[in-house]
């Protein structure tokens, strides 16, 4: 198995980011001329600043950051975005081998396994991650967008997230489309393991710099209702302005406090 080395970040760190972003937009393929495969990933034109960053992660071993505009035949709209490249390497032949099953991604517990450190799961949550609406949730948790994986491979993220980093409240859901959904009570602990590693740009999927003032966590403040002037009780996420449906339902007319 070849070794990767570089100065720039430790290379246990840097393997182990290159194994997470093959659970998310990440890639290995192999270039038409050549013996051995090359990392690759693309990102959307509204998350440049992000494949930036993962650029410099993975240096000496990345090549220049290319523009790319493909038509979407689902809907007929050209997409835009960036993608890079690695050079060839035995390391990324050995991950091919790791990862998939034929020409498809496929999620073993072997591959899990090898992924221990904090940075995969920043980079996870980077790529697939979104913070759960706040003001809908009155609180807000994070889901992971998995569809891609069946939902056996998906059990089995579900399981790695809770043994090696201790998120009891990660569990599949959906049926046609699974995804992993990471709720409000393992959040403290998700933004203490990935903060240190996520870079500013995407912080917002775990619920940004003010996630403890728009979540559950701050407990509940009181407000008058807008209408009759009740005094309720709501969290500081809720953009509740009524005591009731009656209320809403009156000012909405236009109507006036008897």
């Amino acid at each position: 198995m070849g070794v990767i080395r570089t100065d720039k970040l430790p290379v246990y760190l840097q393997q182990q980011a290159f194994l997470a972003s093959l659970l998310g937009d990440g890639s290995v393929s192999k270039p038409p001329i050549g013996v051995n495969y090359h990392f690759g990933v693309y990102h959307s034109a509204k998350q440049q600043a992000y494949l930036e960053w993962k650029h410099g992660l993975f240096q000496p071993f990345s090549r220049p950051i290319q523009h790319c505009a493909n038509l979407d035949k689902r809907d007929g709209k050209v997409r835009e975005g960036y993608r890079f490249h690695t050079i060839s390497h035995p390391y990324f032949t050995m991950l091919r081998h790791l990862v998939y099953d034929g020409h498809r991604k496929t999620i073993t517990a072997n591959w899990l396994n090898q992924i221990k450190h904090p940075i995969a799961l920043a980079i996870l949550i980077g790529d697939d991650g979104s913070a759960i609406n706040a003001s809908k949730s009155r609180a807000c948790g994070v889901q992971i967008a998995t569809k891609q994986f069946s939902q056996a491979e998906n059990s089995l993220v579900a399981f790695w997230l809770h043994s090696t980093f201790g998120l009891n409240t990660a569990k599949v859901k959906g049926q046609r489309y699974p995804f992993i959904a990471i709720g409000v009570k393992d959040m403290p602990r998700l933004r203490a393991l990935v903060l240190p590693y996520l870079p500013d740009v995407v912080t917002y999927k775990v619920g940004g710099a003010l996630w403890t003032e728009c979540t559950r966590w701050v407990g509940e403040i009181k407000i008058t209702c807008t209408f009759c002037g009740k005094p309720i009780e709501v969290y500081a996420s809720s953009k509740q302005h009524f005591c009731s449906q009656k209320c809403a339902g009156l000012a909405k007319r236009g109507m006036t406090p008897v």
